[in-house]
């Protein structure tokens, strides 16, 4: 409840960005209208040059970018394509609104429709809504291991005992190992990471040609968009973090805080 209440509060001063008469007093919404505004008709001659179409079940237009497997090394020819999905403002144009998606791993083609319909009004009219599906996932490699995984949740997790623990961790080496050999392609795993997928959102944006993007992350998606602001700062319009993950802690501080958050949560609803 919280985290839906977190949520709705940072939407509510988006959206006051978006329609507000009176320019918000910071440096990055000052910029935004300046830098990127444009008719919305540039934004779909711009999809159509760059051989988008019509998304699957979808009022989007999907875009495919063949990007770089390695962005930090020039010497590697390698490529990957990624998707990205774009829905055009409607009325006066004021830059794009990025919308990363939690997970990781979930596809943000398939919640595209459904969260931009729910958006206020004034987000789709004056902004490009873009989702993508990161690489990897979805549109952009469906890499998946659905055997191992059902296998892997159908063993037993009980580790109140030496024996337990054992097994479990057994259960989770073989799942690590079974899960690769399914989806295949082994030798791109290292670049399928957070890392290298935010230079795919930093190609997009220059193909795009807006200087600053409009950049909300839930979930996983805070972590990407916090990296992305720390690679890109001065491409960033505005950023909205919604359920924010905390990037100084190590995988088992965030797990013991997220247990004890979620133990908290429980006594209060049902107290």
């Amino acid at each position: 409840m919280k985290k839906l209440f977190t949520g709705m509060a940072v939407f509510l001063f988006f959206i006051q960005a978006c329609t507000s008469p009176t320019p918000i007093p910071t440096a990055a919404a000052e910029s935004t209208v300046s830098v990127t505004e444009s008719p919305a008709t540039e934004s779909v001659t711009g999809l159509e040059g760059l051989g988008g179409v019509p998304c699957p079940d979808s009022d989007f237009t999907c875009v495919t970018l063949t990007v770089p497997l390695n962005h930090f090394d020039p010497n590697d020819s390698r490529t990957l394509d990624v998707v990205f999905a774009i829905l055009p403002a409607t009325g006066e144009r004021k830059g794009m609104f990025v919308t990363v998606t939690g997970g990781p791993g979930t596809a943000g083609l398939t919640s595209a429709d459904g969260y931009t319909a729910a958006f206020d009004p004034a987000i789709p009219e004056h902004f490009d809504i873009v989702f993508f599906d990161q690489r990897g996932v979805g549109q952009s490699g469906g890499l998946q291991c659905v055997q191992a995984a059902t296998m892997f949740y159908l063993a037993s997790w009980d580790t109140s005992t030496v024996e337990g623990e054992n097994a479990l961790l057994e259960t989770a080496r073989i799942f690590s190992n079974d899960c690769v050999t399914e989806m295949g392609n082994p030798e791109i795993l290292p670049y399928l990471g957070t890392e290298q997928a935010v230079e795919d959102l930093e190609f997009f944006r220059q193909v795009m040609g807006d200087e600053k993007i409009w950049l909300y992350g839930e979930s996983y998606g805070t972590q990407y968009s916090q990296m992305y602001a720390a690679a890109h700062p001065d491409h960033l319009a505005a950023l909205v973090l919604d359920g924010t993950v905390d990037l100084t802690l190590s995988g088992v501080e965030y797990y013991k805080q997220q247990a004890t958050a979620f133990n908290d949560v429980l006594k209060l609803t049902l107290t």
